[in-house]
């Protein structure tokens, strides 16, 4: 299911809530399904985000997971073709536009 809904979910920002229903959730779901380890443990350890948003760069897959009551994304990157390869890259504060776009008030 990952590739299957990939294109209805990508440069979509996805709220997610911890509901069966909610297109946000099961994304990550699938997500944890398909890359494993690295964004299964990475969500076991601080929980589902508020938001994602799934896109390409060079041709490999990434995802930002947005945690607003933290004031921080984490973005993940396929380092190649083998699923397991998704592994954080960066970590940043949110920025003004996304405060914006989620109605986050710092």
């Amino acid at each position: 299911m990952h590739g299957y809904t990939a294109p209805l979910s990508m440069n979509q920002m996805l709220f997610v809530e911890k509901n069966k229903d909610n297109f946000g959730y099961k994304r990550i779901n699938y997500m944890i399904g398909f890359h494993r380890e690295g964004i299964k443990n990475f969500i076991s350890e601080k929980g589902y985000p508020n938001y994602i948003y799934e896109f390409k760069e060079n041709g490999r897959y990434c995802a930002t997971l947005f945690y607003t009551n933290e004031n921080k994304a984490y973005i993940f990157k396929e380092q190649n073709w083998q699923p397991q390869s998704f592994v954080m890259v960066q970590s940043r504060e949110i920025n003004d536009d996304e405060k914006r776009r989620f109605g986050v008030k710092y």
